[in-house]
């Protein structure tokens, strides 16, 4: 085949709507037919045909992630019961927690100090 008969990854990226590391992860897991050369990936113009007679598709990328919903959306939902957080108790264990770290790291120390 001749040099105009292989097209760049980019381009695949731009005829697919998709992104360089998409494609070149179907590359490299064989989902679109590719010759290395030097850093570079040939791809044969008649790729799509290719992948067909695999049986290979290829997802076009989607224009948007999601549907929007409007505060007016959001307000009819029922609100989630968030549980009751005892405020006491939270800084007893933190209180504990650090009392641990100290002697943990004063432990430390005293396993570092040269004998006497």
């Amino acid at each position: 085949m001749s040099q105009s008969n292989y097209l760049t990854v980019s381009e695949v990226v731009d005829q697919l709507k998709s992104n360089y590391q998409k494609v070149l992860y179907l590359i490299r897991t064989n989902r679109i037919p590719a010759e290395k050369e030097g850093r570079a990936f040939r791809i044969p113009a008649n790729y799509r045909e290719l992948m067909e007679q695999k049986g290979d598709t290829v997802r076009k990328r989607s224009s948007h992630k999601g549907k929007r919903v409007s505060m007016k959306d959001k307000r009819g939902r029922a609100e989630v019961q968030k549980p009751a957080v005892n405020q006491d108790q939270l800084m007893l264990n933190l209180a504990q927690a650090i009392q641990d770290l100290v002697e943990y790291q004063v432990r430390e120390a005293i396993k570092k100090l040269p004998p006497r």
